[in-house]
């Protein structure tokens, strides 16, 4: 598979006084493949959530250069890069982000209305098509007050992928949910994976961790860590030993 994005020298501050700033990323240089699924893991302030956004341009570094599908989007307007984020990536949240007036199939169909690539019938079918493999097709007429915090979180991954994205970028998107729920989720995620999505997202559980490919591992901004467990196999029910081999890869980073 082809490199979807990529990120060259990358480095984010922030200013905290008029003479100095706070170094959120130091010279990064990744590569994410198609198809590939990542987890980026770290230390509370180590850079995770500051990498993602900068990669999906939610927010812009202060140097060095994002490029993806081939086009550096570094120097992008921001209502090119809106354009980019709507039509190419999906977004998951720890904090689902839902409209209260609105049904959970509405909060779901909304962006691919605004999008305008598909007819509204087809649209439908297809939001209609992610709640039944996500298990809330029931729950389509009903608002987010009806619902679970698992429910809700599967209409947000339906919500990411309505625009049939190339890549979703995932902030703790498990982060407020109980283990069992949030099993269930990452098991969703796999599955969207299997389908061809490239994955990447932010997570400080190793038991999410494990479900993916690829674990970079931060520290102060920099990316000092990489290790490849490769494909989760379900038929293995390899799971608990892919834990072990993290936590024990963690434990040799002296964490």
């Amino acid at each position: 598979m082809g490199v979807l994005l990529e990120a060259k020298e990358l480095s984010k501050s922030y200013a905290s006084g008029p003479n100095d700033g706070q170094q959120a990323l130091k010279k990064v240089n990744l590569q994410v493949r198609k198809g590939e699924f990542i987890a980026v893991m770290g230390p509370s302030g180590s850079g995770k959530s500051t990498l993602l956004y900068s990669l999906s341009g939610m927010d812009r570094a202060s140097s060095g250069s994002v490029t993806f599908g081939g086009e550096e989007i570094s120097s992008y307007s921001e209502k090119r890069l809106s354009e980019l984020r709507l039509e190419k990536m999906g977004f998951i949240f720890q904090h689902i982000h839902l409209l209260k007036n609105l049904t959970l199939f509405d909060n779901i169909v909304l962006s691919a209305y605004l999008a305008k690539r598909s007819s509204r019938k087809e649209i439908n079918s297809r939001a209609l098509e992610y709640m039944r493999k996500s298990g809330i097709a029931e729950l389509a007429g009903k608002n987010i007050t009806q619902a679970s915090g698992g429910q809700l979180q599967r209409a947000a991954i339906c919500r990411a992928l309505i625009n049939q994205p190339e890549i979703v970028f995932g902030d703790e998107p498990t982060g407020a949910l109980n283990s069992k729920t949030a099993g269930e989720i990452m098991d969703l995620l796999a599955d969207i994976n299997e389908s061809g999505t490239t994955i990447l997202l932010v997570t400080h559980d190793v038991k999410v961790a494990a479900k993916t490919e690829r674990i970079l591992f931060m520290l102060d901004g920099s990316l000092v860590a990489e290790r490849r467990l490769g494909k989760l196999k379900k038929e293995k029910q390899d799971g608990r030993a892919r834990e072990e081999e993290l936590t024990g890869w963690l434990a040799s980073l002296g964490l």
